[in-house]
């Protein structure tokens, strides 16, 4: 995440911030608004094996939700931990790891959005009968989003872990070969869950692919993730509710974050925003995400400024009511104190002309008085 690796060949492999930055460049050449903000962010890595902390610079903050890598780095990784967590204490039995794709034909660029809808209705209206019937159980699914060159369309399928009780196994995958194009029902054992889920997570989007899309690729699938009208990834059954049991064991937990007040922050410093995990050259690591400051705007001197205020004060005429705008600038007397101080001059310049007449004549009495 933010550091790049020498593979076979001697090739450089971009990381997967690497790889999101350019394609916000894309977005950005192509008219659309990647970025959630203007402040570019950094990241410090707190190694467990005692070695040294690594400063990350990770540019600016993209919007997109799973669009990206980056953007889902952190939640892949914990929901990958849940599912593992979840098989070590079930247990995967009559669990199979398949794939479906979209009925028919795959999906045209310009009626992306109408047939993911329809590749979600038919995924939702089988797996319910399915469920009914044979006692179906979808654990956690994620659709895909892959570009097919030859028909300059979009391939949509879905891969998904399911429990299927052994006397149904047989009529589920008979239905779901007759529902859907091109499935993938094997029926060997999940050798490595973590791999399986992994794959399932990052390849909602698989952004080193896409940034070999043409232009007008890139912009229709980005147009449909900008809607939040699609879940790319889902969880249910078994594992669902053993989710929210868990998230119930801890609800003392985040409701005592929820209701802390936030801490005052200064601009001028760097904000901290949340701990993380990242991924760094391979390897899982806590990582603490910042966020640089604002540029500060630039504030004219104080001679460039009263110099200025002076010359449109004289380019005012008597009669002009129009009011000028002023800045409160620390080490400055705060806006109104001019009104005032040309008050106060008004009430003692009578009182200081007088005084100087009383101190005139006192001096010619005492010169006549000496004379």
């Amino acid at each position: 995440m933010g550091t790049t690796k020498i593979v076979a060949g001697g090739q450089r492999r971009l990381s997967n911030s690497q790889v999101s930055a350019v394609l916000a460049s894309r977005l950005l050449r192509l008219g659309f608004r990647p970025y959630k903000s203007d402040r570019e962010r950094f990241m410090i890595t707190i190694p467990e094996d005692g070695s040294p902390r690594e400063l990350i610079e990770l540019g600016q903050p993209i919007k997109g939700g799973r669009f990206f890598h980056s953007n889902t780095t952190t939640k892949n990784i914990a929901l990958t931990d849940e599912f593992t967590a979840f098989c070590s204490e079930v247990g995967l039995t009559d669990c199979y790891y398949w794939s479906i794709c979209l009925p028919v034909r795959k999906a045209a660029l310009d009626a992306l959005d109408d047939e993911l809808q329809r590749f979600n209705r038919k995924i939702n209206n089988q797996f319910s009968e399915l469920r009914k019937c044979y006692r179906f159980e979808q654990l956690i699914l994620a659709l895909h989003v892959r570009y097919d060159e030859l028909s300059d369309a979009i391939d949509l399928h879905a891969h998904f872990i399911c429990r299927v009780p052994s006397e149904h196994l047989e009529s589920v995958r008979h239905v779901l070969r007759t529902k859907f194009s091109r499935p993938d029902l094997d029926v060997g054992p999940i050798r490595n869950v973590a791999a399986a889920v992994n794959y399932m997570l990052y390849g909602v989007f698989n952004n080193r692919e896409m940034i070999g899309w043409p232009d007008h690729a890139l912009e229709a699938v980005w147009r449909l993730t900008q809607q939040k009208r699609f879940r790319y990834v889902r969880t249910g059954g078994g594992f669902a509710k053993w989710r929210r049991a868990a998230r119930l064991a801890n609800d003392n937990a985040a409701t005592e974050s929820k209701n802390k007040q936030p801490y005052p922050v200064d601009p001028t410093r760097p904000r901290f925003l949340a701990r993380i995990t990242a991924k760094v050259r391979g390897k899982r690591l806590a990582a603490l995400l910042y966020e640089h400051p604002a540029q500060a705007p630039d504030v004219p001197s104080q001679a460039n400024e009263y110099s200025t205020a002076s010359r449109l004060v004289t380019q005012e005429t008597a009669q002009s009511s129009k009011p000028t705008k002023s800045l409160d600038l620390p080490g400055r007397p705060p806006q109104g104190w001019d009104s005032i101080r040309t008050a106060i001059k008004r009430i003692t310049a009578p009182i200081s002309s007088l005084a100087g007449k009383i101190h005139g004549i006192g001096k010619k009495l005492i010169r006549r008085l000496l004379c």
